[in-house]
């Protein structure tokens, strides 16, 4: 079996015949870790990526042994083996499974993998418990919406969390962000609904991050 391209052993890191990860699961972790450090732009100044593990959910940054020990210990976040968005991942091609190309689907799956399985998204819309849960629906809601209308690959969350990490990877100023914003703006069908301002789009971002 090929651990690059089959990545079902993503999901079978326990058995009831060894003890701690399986066999299968460590030389596959290895497999995953070369690829992802294989593509330069997911790897930070500190030689660290994003760990994908069930409790960091590709927001930390760690050291290579760090993410194989968080996954060999924690497994991999929801649904992991079938989008690699973090690591590697191009939408024009290389592993691409399904709706890989999505960004819309990989955010709305963020958003779920932040708020934990057993989260039970209606009843917390029907009876928010305080404000910050109302105001995290809203923005929700709102960042669900398509960047414009009839757009398929991104919705407004999706683009503004794409456009978040870039200036956090290339340490871009606000003044410069939302001049990037205003350009970007200006190259869009008439019906676009992407923010004009970075402190919209920071909402958004701690918001997610928060629940």
């Amino acid at each position: 079996m090929n651990l690059l391209t089959d990545c079902s052993w993503m999901a079978r890191r326990k058995s009831s015949s060894e003890i701690g990860a399986t066999t299968e699961f460590r030389a596959g972790c290895q497999v995953f870790l070369d690829y992802a450090y294989s593509n330069r732009e997911c790897v930070n100044d500190k030689n660290q990526i994003r760990c994908p593990c069930w409790k960091c959910k590709n927001v930390n940054y760690q050291d290579r042994d760090i993410v194989n020990f968080h996954l060999l210990v924690n497994g991999f976040m929801r649904n992991y083996e079938e989008y690699w968005w973090a690591h590697g991942q191009k939408r024009d091609g290389g592993i691409t499974i399904n709706n890989a190309g999505n960004s819309t689907y990989r955010m709305n799956e963020m958003v779920h993998d932040f708020a934990g399985p057993d989260f039970n998204w209606d009843q917390a819309r029907e009876q928010p418990i305080n404000v910050d849960a109302k105001d995290f629906f809203k923005l929700l809601d709102e960042g669900s919406e398509p960047l414009w209308d009839g757009c398929t690959k991104q919705s407004k969350l999706s683009a503004v969390a794409t456009l978040l990490n870039i200036k956090t990877d290339h340490n871009m100023s606000h003044e410069c962000f939302e001049s990037l914003l205003k350009a970007i703006k200006s190259m869009l069908p008439d019906s676009e609904k992407l923010p004009d301002n970075y402190y919209y789009c920071n909402d958004i971002e701690h918001m997610v991050v928060f629940f």
